[in-house]
């Protein structure tokens, strides 16, 4: 008999400040990617696939992570070793002018460890949106399996903050080059 995966679930919500037009001109750019993650501290970064137009973003990339080490116990830490290289697969579908729905799949290369995440972004004004996720996140290793899931569940928490941190100055830098030139990267009509 085989054991189902433990899983551990957690939300993620993010306040941007900029409308959906301004996020979709930054996160739909193959240079924004390459350089968020390198800032973030990624190496050895391989974008696989690159796909975006006015209605769709699609990503999926390998890159090696550091383990933020602090909070894991003894074990894990050496299971996970110094560096992780983690798959990330991304989907946002532009379904109107105010709303994005969004998917993100985290996928560790060496054990069966995984973070999934559903949900939307939300325009609020022109200059606010909310991204909302839900995930859950899965280890079909035995014993283990749920405390290697919420320690997981915890990197991802982490490192979508961080992410989250770095699309926020990125969006404050841009704005200042823009501005004057109105929402050309919105191309739904209101």
């Amino acid at each position: 008999m085989s054991e189902a995966p433990a899983d551990d679930r957690f939300r993620v919500t993010q306040s941007y400040p900029a409308g959906i037009g301004q996020l979709w001109a930054v996160l739909g750019t193959r240079d924004y990617v390459e350089h968020k993650y390198r800032a973030l501290g990624s190496r050895a970064l391989r974008i696989l696939r690159f796909d975006a137009d006015e209605t769709r973003i699609e990503v999926e990339l390998e890159r090696s992570a550091p383990v933020a080490a602090e909070g894991l116990p003894r074990w894990a830490g050496v299971v996970a070793g110094r560096w992780q290289t983690m798959r990330h697969r991304s989907r946002w579908q532009r379904v109107d002018v105010a709303r994005v729905d969004a998917w993100l799949d985290i996928r560790m290369a060496a054990l069966p460890v995984f973070a999934t995440g559903v949900g939307r972004l939300v325009e609020r004004s022109p200059a606010s949106s909310r991204l909302t996720l839900e995930f859950q996140a899965g280890c079909g290793l035995p014993v283990v399996g749920r405390e290697v899931a919420r320690l997981f569940a915890g990197q991802v928490q982490r490192g979508l903050a961080e992410d989250f941190a770095f699309t926020v100055d990125h969006l404050e830098a841009s704005r200042g080059r823009s501005q004057g030139q109105g929402d050309q990267a919105n191309p739904m009509p209101r």
